[in-house]
């Protein structure tokens, strides 16, 4: 949705990306043929030696993917800066709200 621009104030709230972000962004546990690729080097022509870089000693062979790592974090940035655009305005109505009354 980031990609498409649509993320807007109005899906804001029923987005759950923030909420499962450690999820998406864990290391994927590699399979024997994608150990074997990332230590002889990358995967394609585009991808950087150490986006799939692993060390075995540290996580177990798992590859942590910065690229979706940060698609992930550049959609949760977004998100939440539409929700706090969305509690500043709602917070502003309220205020005028009562302004108003009294």
């Amino acid at each position: 949705m980031n990609a498409e621009n649509k993320i807007n104030a109005s899906n804001t709230w029923s987005l759950q990306l923030i909420d499962n972000m450690d999820k998406i962004i864990a290391p994927d546990l590699p399979t024997p043929a994608k150990k074997k690729a990332a230590r002889s080097g990358p995967v394609d022509e585009n991808t950087p030696a150490f986006a799939n870089r692993q060390d075995d000693d540290d996580d177990g062979g798992a590859l942590v993917n910065f690229q979706k790592a940060s698609c992930t974090l550049d959609a949760s940035v977004k998100i939440y800066s539409y929700r706090v655009d969305d509690v500043h305005t709602s917070s502003y109505k309220v205020l005028a709200n009562l302004n108003r009354t009294e």
